[in-house]
């Protein structure tokens, strides 16, 4: 399928590679044995389309790594020192960065050992505690969801992204533009280049999450009031407990959306552990 799909298939998550990390038939352990793009890459290429690139809309992490990877490409650079140069310092982020090795606690490498650290709780065990949680190595997030940065920071990428400082204007409103519906039944949810794009002309908004074990994040563009909202905490739900029926699940119907409501009527606990510890809802 490489001579079939576009940059802008993955841009948008319609390019119908499945999604590496919810792929049913890869092991966990499996996935923690991936040190770099290239093992993914080579994990990627084996799995079969999931339909016709530019059929639909389809979250897919890999279609980000496969970005990465024709940026180092087409640069001869490595992503996080491309990231740096070209996206952080020019929006004066300067407590961001791009994480390509290590995990948060791992203390021999200085610019995570100071990091925060992310607890998780089970969201099928009544009146659930948080535990520390069970970092990914960050080679596994990737181009998808290496960065780690800070709310101010987070500020300040809006205020010069939607200025045209990072990218001209024009690209902007590429970016900014309903390519794709994310849901058939929600026409004024749409995907552009790597935001969600919902409401309506008076009070459109831009906004993305993003979720790795112990970890979320959300960061919201209204461009008419020129507002951002961002919110993170290190609070994770863990649905480890239900791996099993997920990937049951997941092989009959590929959505999460239809997934997670069974689990909630399956399991009350669930909705009380996300009332009690979600400051925020992530999908």
């Amino acid at each position: 399928w490489a001579n079939t799909i576009t940059a802008h298939n993955l841009l948008t998550h319609s390019s119908g590679i499945a999604n590496y990390t919810d792929y049913t038939d890869v092991p966990d352990e499996e996935l923690k044995k991936l040190s770099n793009t290239a093992a993914i890459i080579s994990l990627i290429k084996n799995i079969k389309l999931e339909f016709k690139p530019g059929a639909k809309y389809s979250y897919s992490n890999c279609g980000y790594i496969l970005l990465g990877e024709i940026i180092s490409q087409i640069t001869n650079q490595e992503l996080n020192a491309y990231m740096e140069l070209v996206l952080f310092k020019p929006a004066g982020m300067d407590a961001t960065f791009f994480s390509i090795i290590g995990i948060v606690h791992d203390q021999s490498i200085s610019n995570t050992s100071h990091l925060a650290r992310g607890y998780s709780f089970a969201v099928s065990v009544p009146q659930a505690h948080l535990t520390e949680a069970k970092y990914w190595p960050m080679q596994i997030a990737g181009a998808a969801g290496g960065i780690i940065s800070t709310a101010t920071d987070l500020v300040k990428w809006n205020n010069a992204l939607y200025t045209g400082k990072i990218i001209p204007l024009l690209l902007v409103e590429m970016m900014s533009f309903g390519h794709i519906n994310v849901n058939i039944e929600l026409e004024n949810t749409q995907y552009g280049y790597g935001i969600l794009i919902s409401g309506h002309d008076t009070m459109e908004m831009y906004a993305h999450n993003g979720t790795i074990p112990g970890f979320l994040s959300s960061l919201s563009y209204y461009p008419n009031l020129q507002l951002s909202i961002v919110s993170l905490t290190n609070v994770y739900h863990n649905y480890d407990e239900l791996v099993p029926e997920i990937k049951t699940m997941l092989a009959k119907h590929k959505k999460w959306s239809k997934i997670e409501k069974t689990l909630q009527n399956r399991y009350p606990s669930i909705i009380e552990n996300m009332n009690r510890y979600n400051f925020m809802q992530i999908n």
